[in-house]
Parts: structure tokens; C-alpha cells; sequence
């Protein structure tokens, strides 16, 4: 049988599902760790309509915080705050004792720091003139 690798602009959902499958299928028989759980919580205003909000997951010990967003007009007012404050609860909910993310120079890496995050490393050269902080946590 012969293989050939492909780029797709725009794969399969299909076929993203067997990597994501196969991938978890793997680390879950060499980590002897439980299933990964997906985390999802939003900052919504009275209407429902979404205007922050993390994303990630936990797995392993760890919380994973892939996405913390908040609209432009909401941030300074302690919103990020309370969404990470709300991952890092369910995580230690979940089991977890650590914590993990990233976040480019023009996002938030001082909000991660200022709530006890440390950096663990960087790589500059990013875009034209900023850096990708890569930042942990112990939560317990």
C-alpha cells in the first residue's frame, strides 16, 4: 500500500475526528489518566447573547484554558478575572492540581501573572515584534 501526504485548506470534519480520536486514544492508554473533559463557560449579557467567555479542557491533573475572550467594551472591569477564577474552580473540581495556557504580548499575559501564573517560556519573533508566553500554575 503506498501513502501520500495532502494539505487541505479546509479537511474533512470526518477525517479532523480520526486524528482528534486517534490522539486521545493514545494518550489515554499511556497516561493511565481518566477521560478529558471539555470546559466551557460564557459571560453572558441579560439577553443571553455571548460576550466572553473559556474554553479548554482537563485531563492528566491538568486545566487547559485553550481560549479566555472578552468583548473589547467589557475588559478592565474584572470580567477575565472571574472567568479564569471560574476554569481554575471547575478544575480543581475536576481534579486538577496544575494549570496551563498561552497568550500573545497583545492579549493578557499580566492578567495570568497577577493571578499567580508563571511563565515557563517564550518565543519572540512573533508577527513583527511580539511574543507568545507560554504560562503555568499550581492549583492546589
Amino acid at each position: 500500500m503506498r501513502y501520500e501526504v495532502t494539505s487541505e485548506a479546509n479537511p474533512d470534519a470526518v477525517d479532523v475526528a480520526v486524528l482528534m480520536n486517534g490522539i486521545h486514544d493514545h494518550n489515554t492508554r499511556h497516561s493511565g489518566a481518566g477521560e478529558a473533559q471539555t470546559l466551557s463557560l460564557f459571560l453572558r449579557d441579560e439577553n443571553g447573547a455571548v460576550a466572553g467567555g473559556a474554553y479548554g479542557w482537563t485531563a492528566f491533573g491538568w486545566l487547559r484554558i485553550d481560549v479566555l475572550w472578552v468583548q473589547a467594551d467589557l475588559r478592565g472591569r474584572g470580567f477575565g478575572k472571574q472567568l479564569l477564577n471560574a476554569a481554575e474552580a471547575e478544575g480543581i473540581r475536576r481534579g486538577c492540581k496544575y494549570a496551563t495556557l498561552d497568550s500573545f504580548s497583545f492579549q493578557a499575559p499580566d492578567l495570568y501573572k497577577k493571578n499567580g501564573y508563571e511563565e515557563f517560556a517564550v518565543l519572540n519573533n512573533i508577527g513583527e515584534n511580539q511574543t507568545w508566553h507560554f504560562l503555568k500554575k499550581d492549583l492546589i
